[in-house]
This record gives C-alpha cells, structure tokens and sequence, in this order.
C-alpha cells in the first residue's frame, strides 16, 4: 500500500488554496477504505486543524450538521463511499472553501462519480489489484469459472499479503494441461485446501 499511501499524500499536499477533492476509484472490498483510514489515522494529525471521517452518501442528515463544524479552519474530510452524483451534490454545498488548502478524501467504486467530482488538477487515484491477484487469475488460467471459485474463499478472508500468498502457493500445487488444472481447480479438494488456510485449527 506504499505507494498508494505516497501518492493520495502528493495530491494532498499540491500547493493550491483552493478546496481540492482527490478521489479513490477502485472496485469493491479492492482496499480504498483502508487506504483513506490509513491516510487519514497517519497523516491528518499534523497537517489539518480540523477532520472528519466516516462521511457516506447514507448519512446525509447526520454530515450535514457534523460538517458545519468544519467551518474557520483548514480541514481534511473522508466521504466515505459515494454512491451517486444526487448524493454528493447534496454533500458538497457543505463543505466550505476558505481558500485555506482544505481537502476531501472521497472514495467510491462508480466510475461516472469520480468523472463527476474530480478536477483536472486531481486526477483520481484508482487503486488497483494487488500483485498477487494478477498471479492467482494466471495461476487459474483466466478460466472464469475457475477464478469465480478460487475468489469465493478469497473474499472471505481478510486481503492480507500473507492470506493471499498462500492461496497463490496452494494453486502451486495442481500441475499438469490445462485441463487438469481446471479439474483440479474445480474440485473439492482444492476449496478445501484454501478454506483450511482461512481457518486454520
């Protein structure tokens, strides 16, 4: 996350006045909520005199009178998972712009919201997959039924550099054509095989 970290932290910290959105772009459970948190918890304490998390388009009531206290200082917020434009324009008549270098944190898995909010000068950060992702669908032969069932126990578990390894390392396992590995894939045998490695005994 290194390098997500270090490039939401440029964005933040480009030398303009003006209230800026740098939006999080990214498919669902990819990590773009961890990422702000992780932004937000490393980075606010000594660079905002005024923050607040946990914003969402389905609270809209609630961040209304919450964002009214944000007003006189420079601020740093985090719109949490944003699911229409309709819900971000209600949102954003809030947030102040004193011209003091305030910003907000936006994430949202719609690709039509983020053409919506960005400015040019904030291009959207879209977080990608993890490497090891890109190996675990090689590893499947991009043969979608065989990923569809290697994503299933992936999804339940935490998305760990460590948890994924080890699913990439059981898939090590199943040799032979193309059409063995599929079979294999399929089976039983391997489900359980990533299953036991969510819970372990």
């Amino acid at each position: 996350m290194e390098d997500d970290f270090n490039a939401i932290l440029e964005h933040l910290t480009t030398q303009t006045d003006d209230l800026a959105i740098v939006p999080i772009f990214g498919m669902c459970n990819i990590g773009k909520t961890t990422l702000a948190k992780k932004v937000y918890d490393d980075y606010i304490c000594s660079q905002f005199d005024k923050h607040a998390w946990a914003l969402s388009s389905k609270n809209t009531m609630r961040d209304k009178c919450f964002l009214k206290g944000l007003k006189g200082g420079r601020f740093l917020t985090v719109t949490n998972d944003i699911w229409s434009t309709e819900a971000w324009d209600q949102i954003q008549r809030i947030f102040p712009n004193d011209d003091n270098r305030s910003r907000i944190l936006l994430t949202t898995l719609l690709l039509y919201v983020v053409d919506y909010v960005s400015y040019p000068d904030f291009p959207p950060h879209r977080k990608s997959f993890i490497i090891l992702g890109k190996h675990i669908v090689l590893k499947c032969r991009r043969l979608p039924l065989s990923i569809v069932v290697v994503a299933r126990p992936l999804g339940q578990m935490d998305p760990t550099h460590d948890n994924w390894k080890n699913v990439e390392e059981t898939l090590n396992l199943f040799f032979g054509t193309v059409s063995e590995q599929f079979q294999s894939i399929l089976s039983l045998e391997v489900f359980l095989k990533i299953k036991r490695l969510m819970f372990p005994s």
